[in-house]
């Protein structure tokens, strides 16, 4: 065999070998594609947002992963009017548990199907969790939440997507055989619960009754948690005997209380079982990082280490309380019992003696010196539980709106702490005022094509014109 022929025989191998080379990637392509189009979406998405707006919580997937029921999400929307922040969430759902099956429901095609689950006004794109004879409507208002309160004063709303809160909320709920109940005191003039705090208390699966222990001997046996928020006047010697013999029990309280409200001998003496005691006064910061401009009394705390404000410091939220009181914590605690801090002021920071009566912010004779610790944690004999905070004004939604819901996450985390619920200590609302990198479905299609079109026929094409080059230059 010529020469001549050989190289023309070794050109068309080279061109041959390329052309393979092009089948084989175009085949592995379809192949990748084939079995990718054949997961769940949620596995094949990747949540590139700020705040993780499409991931699911760890305690979502453990309550996922526990599940040893099968539930039906019915998902009411009109064809061609799907949210796609809520399908991203079923998908991910879906995902995480084959318990969960979602199915559309058309509202023009079934137009009384809501009707036997919920007597609500349905709304586009709301969800209905079944699970047997029990059921959980989850209006969209409640998944996508628009907040006007600051509308007129700044001319912004504020969104936030709490999706995957009210659904895990719902699962829980249709599948719990028991829900905890919440038991707030009365007859001192405690200040009811701020009206979207409660709203978000009861998303919870919480159930909150009133209870005076004027008339009742004891606090209910069936009582998760007694709440005492900000009461004007002490608690008798007889009320406190009551609920100090509840903690003994097991009992679980969480205490809100006002700086100016400082004369409580017997509310007070129920914290001294726990070694807590109030610092008189009102704590004042000096640290431009811990309070808000040009109001040194309200106070932006940092974090102690516990389970409760864990979640907040990870999610870098901050927590707002304006007038707070000191708490001292005794060096040699009570038997069985153990005090971890939760929230605490700077070393700049001092309490000022004379509370509201305060005439400068300026430190003064009989001040005293920060650090402070302006709530507590504390565990005692047979799992007796207390949260304490010092602010009788942080949880309002005012407040609350000033960090993003940090103030109310954390009254919610410590319900659920105080309950045992640990599954829930999250962070529940996740804000869309940030700016979000999402890659939608027009851009999907263009990489499709891009990776299993464009890519390989270049290859291919570049093969065929390396093939043909060569055999001119022969």
């Amino acid at each position: 065999m010529s020469s001549e022929n050989k190289k023309n025989n070794r050109a068309l191998k080279a061109g041959g070998y390329s052309l393979l080379t092009a089948a084989l990637v175009i085949a592995i392509a379809v192949f990748v594609n084939l079995i990718i189009g054949r997961l769940p979406s949620g596995q094949t998405k990747i949540d590139m947002t700020k705040n993780n707006l499409y991931s699911l919580s760890d305690q979502t997937k453990q309550i996922l992963k526990s599940l040893d029921k099968d539930i039906t999400v019915y998902w009411i929307v009109p064809a061609g009017s799907e949210d796609s922040m809520v399908s991203h969430l079923l998908d991910s759902y879906t995902s995480a548990s084959s318990r969960i099956k979602v199915e559309k429901k058309d509202p023009i095609v079934y137009p009384d199907f809501a009707t036997a689950y919920t007597k609500e006004q349905m709304e586009s794109n709301s969800l209905i969790v079944v699970n047997g004879d029990k059921s959980k409507y989850v209006p969209y208002s409640n998944i996508l939440v628009t907040d006007m309160n600051q509308y007129y004063s700044t001319g912004k709303e504020s969104q936030t997507f709490e999706g995957e809160s009210a659904l895990t909320n719902a699962v829980s709920f249709v599948t719990a055989s028991v829900l905890p109940k919440l038991y707030t005191l009365s007859g001192h003039g405690e200040a009811d619960l701020d009206t979207d705090l409660w709203n978000s208390v009861k998303a919870e699966n919480f159930t909150v009754n009133s209870l005076s222990l004027l008339t009742s001997d004891t606090v209910p046996s069936d009582a998760g948690c007694l709440i005492i928020n900000t009461p004007e006047k002490d608690i008798s010697s007889d009320e406190a005997g009551r609920i100090s013999s509840y903690l003994k029990n097991g009992g679980r309280l969480i205490l809100v209380t006002e700086s100016k409200y400082q004369e409580f001998p017997n509310l007070y003496g129920v914290m001294k079982e726990y070694g807590m005691s109030p610092v008189p006064g009102v704590v004042v910061e000096q640290d431009a990082k811990h309070f808000l401009p040009g109001y040194n009394y309200m106070i932006l705390p940092g974090y102690g280490n516990h389970a409760i404000v864990q979640p907040l410091q990870k999610n870098n939220y901050y927590i707002l309380m304006p007038t707070a009181q000191g708490i001292a914590i005794d060096k040699t605690l009570p038997d069985g019992v153990s005090v971890t801090e939760l929230l605490n002021s700077s070393r700049q920071s001092y309490s000022k003696k004379a509370g509201y009566k305060m005439s400068t912010y300026e430190k003064e004779d009989g001040d005293t010196d920060g650090p402070f610790t302006v709530a507590a944690a504390a565990e005692g004999p047979n799992g007796s539980k207390i949260t304490w905070y010092t602010s009788g004004t942080m949880f309002t939604s005012d407040m609350n709106q000033t960090v993003s819901g940090g103030n109310f996450n954390l009254f919610l985390n410590s319900i659920s702490w105080l309950c045992d619920n640990k599954d829930s200590i999250s962070i529940r609302a996740k804000s869309l005022d940030e700016s979000t990198l999402v890659v939608p479905d027009a851009d999907v299609t263009a990489w499709k094509i891009v990776m299993l079109f464009l890519i390989p026929f270049g290859i291919l094409a570049i093969g065929i014109l390396v093939g043909i080059r060569r055999r001119k230059q022969k």
